[in-house]
Parts: C-alpha cells; structure tokens; sequence
C-alpha cells in the first residue's frame, strides 16, 4: 500500500509537469523509437489495445514511433537482441530473457502486472471439476516462453507434484492465449491455461462463453507483463520514458482512455528485483524440461 501510495503522489507531480507541453528536449533525445509487442493476442487486439497510449507517448516526448508485432514470443526476443525494437512490451519470461541476452533495462508495469494470475479451464459439459480430474487427458499451454501461459502455471503444478508430461494424455502448445481458448472450446484438448485477463476480457466480448467454459483452478499471484527497453538509451532518456508512463491517470481524458484499454489503473516503476521469483521459476521449469 505504500508503494501505491507514494506513486499515486509521484503521479500527480509529473502530470502537473507533463500536461502542459512534451517533455523538454533540452538534452538530445531520439526522433524516432520502434516498439514491439509480446503476440500474445490477436494483432488487432494488440494495436487497438497500445494506440491511444502510442499516441501520448509521442506527444509528450516528440517522437515518431513505429510499431512491430513479431510472429511469436521467440521473433520478439530476436528482433529485441538484434537491435530491430527499441521499446518493447514483453511478458515476465520474456523480458528475463531479453535481460539475460540483451541488456533489456525494465522501466515500468500496470499495477495489475504486480498480482497476475493464471486460469486453468475447462468446458463446461466436460463435468471436470478439479485439476485432479484431468489425469490422462489433454491439455494445452500457450507460447512455451508465455509467463502465465506456461512456465508459471508449470512451476506451480511442480508444487502439486504434477508433471504435465507424464499427468495429462496429450500436452500441446498453443502459441498464445487466445488459441489455447479457442482449442478447449472447440475440443481440441480438454482443458488449457491461459493468462486470467484474457479470459476475463473475452468473457466480457463473448458472454456465452461464461457458460460453455468452467475455472477449475486458479494459480498464486505473480508478476508478469512490464514496459523495456534497450541498453544503449541513456538513463536521462529512460527517465523522462518513465515519467510519461507515471503521468497517466484516470484525471484526465486521454489518462482514463488509455487505463481503460490497458485494463489498469496506474503505471508504476518496477525493477529487475521484482522478476526474482519468475527467475527462480524459469531456472526450475528448464531442468526440468532437459
């Protein structure tokens, strides 16, 4: 609570600062950024989702900006490392990862990204009522690089004393939260898990689905997506990145358009500390698969 707290105050102060004119370009910053986004989703879920919040960043800090939807996570992280995509919106996994091999320096989170939490489905006619009665059926995960899609959902069934190989009759994946949806409901494998917010959002879009499909088991909370971006912008550069984020808020129009369609209701600034136990999760998961 302290942390919202002292953010909330911080928030106000730079949106007093921010609102008036773009970011002062007394130091040189870059003209142009290109920004890439985790595929989690469909493209244009992706786009309508960013745009309004493209669109202030540009204002305020007086860039241009392109924007990249790689094919799937793995593409993200080689266009990253190759140095293709500036600021990059990855998932928890992906961003240790682009860390690890490309110096990718963490910036900020939506204060839902702090408690993310996984979804295990199933359909509703199957009368599975409990993750205790999926031995020796199908199951699909999403991306194998997906933080609520897959790693985290497996480190935490490691704790239940389930092995997805050797539990389930069949393990797939999907490649993103919306196919895995998609394959449950369509019978291509008797249960799934995907990112809770995605199943949320789409319940709200399709409430239908509220009826064909069942939460049978829900993980522990985690932290997830965050907002990076490559080594060689300089601290000042990534400051003022920051400060932009931290001036949304739901005050103004243009705030509560873009935390509307974010899902969130505040940007924070976050750390390579806070990724310690999705580390630990992602060292534990690949000895296991190896």
């Amino acid at each position: 609570m302290l942390r919202l707290l002292i953010a909330a105050i911080i928030s106000f102060l730079l949106l007093s600062i921010c609102s008036c004119d773009p970011v002062s370009k007394s130091k040189k910053l870059p003209q142009h950024i290109v920004i890439g986004l985790l595929p989690d989703r469909t493209p244009e879920h992706m786009l309508k989702t960013h745009e309004a919040l493209f669109t202030y960043i540009s204002k305020m800090l007086g860039v241009s900006y392109d924007v990249i939807i790689p094919k799937d996570y793995d593409d993200l992280l080689n266009q990253f490392h190759a140095g293709e995509i500036d600021l990059a919106f990855f998932g928890g996994i992906t961003f240790i990862k682009a860390m690890k091999q490309s110096g990718a320096v963490p910036l900020v989170m939506r204060n839902i990204d702090l408690d993310f939490i996984s979804y295990l489905i199933v359909r509703t006619d199957s009368r599975l009522k409990s993750i205790d009665m999926l031995g020796n059926k199908s199951f699909s995960f999403g991306s194998l690089l997906s933080t609520s899609g897959h790693i985290m959902p497996r480190y935490y069934m490691k704790a239940l004393n389930i092995s997805p190989e050797n539990y389930f009759s069949k393990v797939q994946y999907s490649g993103s939260h919306t196919a895995t949806l998609e394959d449950v409901i369509d019978k291509v494998v008797d249960a799934g898990v995907l990112n809770s917010q995605v199943f949320e959002a789409s319940s709200s879009e399709r409430p239908a689905l509220s009826s064909e499909l069942t939460v049978i088991w829900q993980s522990p909370p985690f932290p997830d997506y965050v907002w990076a971006i490559q080594p060689k912008f300089d601290s000042d550069f990534n400051q003022k990145l920051v400060d932009v984020f931290m001036s949304i808020t739901p005050e103004t129009p243009i705030g509560k358009e873009i935390l509307k369609n974010q899902k969130a209701d505040a940007f924070y600034p976050t750390s390579i500390t806070d990724f310690a136990e999705l580390e630990q999760a992602l060292k534990l998961t690949q000895s296991t698969n190896d």
